[in-house]
């Protein structure tokens, strides 16, 4: 597992334990991108996360997932 792996699971993590709103379960995904495997242009790198925010949601949700694994 990369580092940059290790800190995005530690965020979603901490969003996850510290982040509350009443009785509503709060969960986070992401969608991370690496320059320049992904993409060498800012608008590359934002459409690679993108799309893997959106695997992420669809793998039901509450995980992080790197462009570069789809």
């Amino acid at each position: 597992m990369s580092a940059a792996n290790q800190v995005a699971e530690r965020v979603r993590k901490q969003v996850v334990s510290k982040v509350t709103a009443s009785d509503i379960q709060v969960t986070a995904s992401q969608g991370l991108a690496n320059w320049p495997g992904d993409g060498k242009e800012a608008n590359e790198l934002i459409a690679a996360a993108d799309v893997a925010l959106y695997h992420a949601k669809q793998s039901d949700g509450n995980q992080s997932h790197w462009a570069a694994n789809l």
